[in-house]
């Protein structure tokens, strides 16, 4: 089992005075990069929340929104003051720049102002980081909904990495089993043309039999087959039956197909048969498939 990069998880918290919503969102990343994004804004808060990370994910780029509503905030109220001098502004610059100026065109922009909508009660800011114990509780919280939609997803992507792991297995046998059979008939079919050619030409029977050996032997892929199976044993070893959310095995599991990937190619260029051919086809598709699916991996 394993876990999977992307994945989403909110919680909600809230007692008599306070409202905290947290959401988390995380997507695929080479490491572990972390944005947290706090309204109001508390910098002590998201310093101390990075460890928090670190102790639950292993890897990807992960978002997290924190709202924070009190029981003494009222709505937010509109400044007449401000509104009313950013208005003379836009005048005074309309007819600088001799455009018509009408207030019916330009209130309707000005009212998009964020700087016209003032909190009239206490400023949260100041007071956020009287609830970081809360702030922290409803993070954590919020990770572990993330970790489990991470670990449902990763739960699918290990059973089709296992599904193409079984079929690659068994096209694998298939070219171990026909190997011995094609150096028998590689051999046949060369001493059938020396044959050939003796009828014309004197040839030195032994030298003949060491010539055929050498060209058998640069053909074998006995060593290629031994170290694609290594590789299909070690990428089924790279999966616990219970992982922490931290474990990394997506990186991993890239390097050993593409290495997997490397023998295959090397086993389809000497093997100069149709039906290893063939079985070589359906690998690289399962390996590119595979590697499709390890892109997602933690």
């Amino acid at each position: 089992m394993t876990y999977s990069m992307t994945g989403f998880g909110h919680y909600t918290l809230q007692n008599e005075s306070i409202e905290i919503r947290a959401q988390l969102r995380s997507v695929n990343h080479r490491g572990l990069d972390t944005r947290i994004v706090t309204n109001p804004s508390s910098p002590r808060f998201e310093i101390e929340a990075l460890p928090l990370f670190r102790e639950h994910i292993g890897r990807g780029r992960v978002e997290l929104f924190i709202t924070v509503e009190t029981a003494q905030r009222e709505r937010p109220g509109f400044d007449l003051s401000f509104a009313q001098k950013r208005l003379q502004d836009l005048k005074i610059l309309a007819t600088a720049l001799d455009l018509h100026w009408s207030e019916e065109r330009f209130i309707p922009a000005l009212l998009k102002a964020h700087d016209l909508w003032r909190d009239q009660g206490n400023d949260l800011s100041s007071e956020i980081d009287q609830h970081l114990p809360l702030l922290m509780e409803a993070t954590i919280a919020a990770l572990h909904a993330l970790n489990q939609t991470r670990k449902t997803e990763g739960q699918r992507l290990h059973q089709g990495i296992l599904e193409m792991h079984q079929r690659c297995t068994h096209h694998l046998e298939h070219i171990a089993q026909r190997a011995p059979e094609r150096i028998s008939e590689f051999q046949k079919r060369i001493l059938e043309r020396v044959a050939a050619l003796a009828q014309e030409l004197p040839l030195d029977p032994q030298r003949l039999a060491q010539e055929v050996a050498i060209i058998a032997e640069k053909a074998d892929i006995q060593e290629e087959l031994l170290r694609a199976q290594c590789h299909l044993d070690a990428i089924a070893d790279l999966f616990p039956p219970e992982p922490p959310p931290t474990l990394c095995m997506g990186k991993k599991l890239d390097f050993y197909l593409q290495e997997l990937n490397r023998e295959v190619s090397t086993i389809a260029a000497k093997a100069k048969d149709s039906d290893i051919a063939q079985h070589t086809i359906e690998l690289r598709a399962l390996i590119d498939a595979m590697r499709e699916q390890s892109a997602n991996l933690q």
